[in-house]
């Protein structure tokens, strides 16, 4: 397959490396032939040509009239389209993958000038991000019918819940697909006659991301697990107790003292029961008087005793109630705003709300996490869509000051996703000194930085933007509807969508027999109008189904071809 590819930054030269990888021919065009990328791989390609991708003349230079597959892939949406467009022109039959920021318009721009396929990097990455917050295990991740769906490698330990199952039971009772099994470096064929062991690889599907809880050895019970009932909201007042301000509870106090003490006072000396002595103190402090109490027949030393109560309780509900009503103000600024120290528990920080880290965003809190963002940049776009639904505390997440407003030790992870690989790695180092437990995932560009923060810092998880999305592209190259696509173990995987009306040499066949026939690996299938749901091996295919099914890089383009 020839490939050229306009474009050699981030993504471009991810895109390159994995195509050279799998042994297509790559044709580069760029503007600067001294752009550090395209050094370290323009040895491998066909050729370089240096211009502008958007002249007839540089494209047919590249061959493009002969050309399989073009890949517009620099860093601008219009110079994309604008190359597409007048690739379109030089060859009709040319299959042509453009990148584009805003997802919707790219769904948009597919049918309008018949691109194959126009595709988000930050889109397509932001899914894998919130994964890896979840669990390093995760490998990748997908929307699939509304519902996002997880690829795990797990490796079956000693005392797991699948140890000694079938595969079909173990699909079965844990709602999941095993879509790659392998023992002892084989890997296994036919799915429907094993039988799971310790030691086992696979890699499963699901749609819960608590699956890795229900099939992990079982763990020792909670000291705490059968506690009574009202512990449980015994906690909840005491936490509810902790996050009212210190000023508001000293206030409180001081008015309970009061009322007690006055209390006491004309129980005893004037010889009121307890409960009309407490109803005359707190019609007193509140200034109510309904007049039926009074001590206009008191000695002067309950009198003056009264007036001392009488100010005392109007200073201190006044000073009470302006204490609540600034709270209830300033939490509502927070908000808004996003200043203010927080209590949250048990919630994700975000440091960087560019293009990744506010499509992360916006999937955690539409999947009901608690999230607090923090960002140095003022004016930054992603804030007015932002501000309201998420907290959002601006400074830098260098400084532990930032990082203590954010509660990040109370926090349950913490996700570096801005622009800049040192930023990144450092915040997760001053996060990691502060809340040693915490889960925290980087976003590293650089591979090789990447693979020594993972080993010499201990990072549980590190991310690269280009390098999650770059197999998606390739993948797209050779199967229109690929929808995701990923490495393991120097394999390349594609996630791809196929309806059988459009390969009816699957119709009738069960999900063994493609395995079979194809190695493709059929994991969820779609009747007309329904939602996907687990496929079974010994379910048929029909004319209407839809399925999507994983495969190596070259089982697909055999498929496809």
């Amino acid at each position: 397959m020839k490939v050229i590819l306009c474009g050699v930054g981030n993504i471009g030269f991810r895109v390159s490396e994995i195509l050279l990888s799998v042994g297509e021919t790559v044709t580069t065009i760029t503007t600067d032939k001294d752009e550090p990328f395209l050094k370290r791989v323009s040895h491998s390609c066909q050729g370089v040509i240096e211009g502008d991708a958007r002249e007839k003349e540089v494209l047919l230079a590249a061959g493009a009239a002969s050309a399989d597959v073009l890949m517009a892939l620099t860093g601008d949406d219009m110079v994309n389209l604008e190359i597409s467009i007048v690739a379109r022109d030089i060859n009709p039959a040319l299959r042509i993958i453009t990148r584009m920021f805003d997802e919707v318009l790219s769904y948009k721009i597919q049918s309008g000038f018949q691109i194959q396929k126009a595709l988000s990097a930050s889109y397509l990455a932001a899914s894998s991000f919130v994964s890896a917050a979840m669990n390093e295990s995760v490998l990748s991740s997908f929307e699939c019918g509304g519902r996002i769906n997880h690829v795990i490698d797990f490796i079956i330990p000693e005392g797991s819940a699948l140890d000694g199952l079938s595969m079909p039971s173990a699909e079965k009772k844990y709602d999941m697909k095993i879509i790659r099994h392998e023992r002892g470096g084989a890997k296994t064929r036919d799915f429907s006659s094993v039988t799971l062991q310790k030691g086992d690889a696979i890699i499963l599907s699901c749609f819960g991301k608590d699956i890795l809880k229900k099939i992990s050895p079982a763990q020792a019970k909670d000291k705490h697990a059968h506690a009574q009932p009202h512990t449980g909201i015994v906690k909840h007042l005491v936490d509810a107790l902790k996050g009212v301000s210190r000023n508001v509870r000293l206030i409180a106090v001081a008015y309970s003292s009061l009322i007690v003490l006055a209390t006491a006072i004309f129980h005893f000396g004037l010889n009121m029961s307890p409960v009309d002595a407490l109803y005359f103190v707190i019609t007193t402090t509140t200034t109510v008087g309904y007049g039926d109490f009074n001590l206009q027949n008191a000695p002067v030393a309950f009198k003056l005793f009264g007036c001392l109560v009488m100010l005392a309780g109007a200073s201190v509900l006044a000073a009470l109630f302006s204490l609540v009503t600034d709270g209830l103000i300033s939490k509502r600024f927070n908000q808004y705003f996003g200043i203010g120290k927080s209590r949250m528990k048990g919630h994700v920080v975000i440091a960087g709300l560019g293009n990744i880290g506010y499509r992360v965003a916006n999937l955690l809190h539409a999947g009901g996490e608690k999230i607090i963002a923090i960002e140095r940049n003022t004016e930054c776009e992603f804030l007015a869509t932002l501000r309201g639904r998420i907290p959002v505390i601006f400074g830098s997440a260098l400084h532990h000051d930032t990082l203590e407003t954010a509660g990040i030790k109370n926090a349950r992870a913490f996700l570096a996703l801005t622009d800049d690989d040192l930023v990144n790695l450092h915040s997760v180092l001053n996060v990691r000194a502060m809340n040693p437990s915490l889960h925290t995932v980087a976003r590293i560009f650089n591979t090789n930085i990447g693979r020594k923060a993972v080993t010499a810092f201990g990072i549980p998880a590190v991310l690269s933007t280009s390098s999650i999305s770059a197999p998606i592209f390739v993948g797209s190259a050779i199967y229109h509807n690929t929808i995701y696509a990923f490495f393991h173990r120097n394999d390349l995987y594609l996630v791809v969508e196929l309806t059988i009306e459009e390969h009816v040499r699957l119709t009738g066949l069960n999900g063994q027999d493609v395995i079979n026939r194809y190695q493709l690996y059929p994991f969820l299938v779609k009747k007309t109008e329904g939602a996907y749901m687990f496929l079974s091996y010994d379910d048929r295919l029909q004319k209407e189904d839809t399925i999507i099914a994983v495969a190596e890089y070259h089982a697909m383009k055999r498929f496809s071809e």
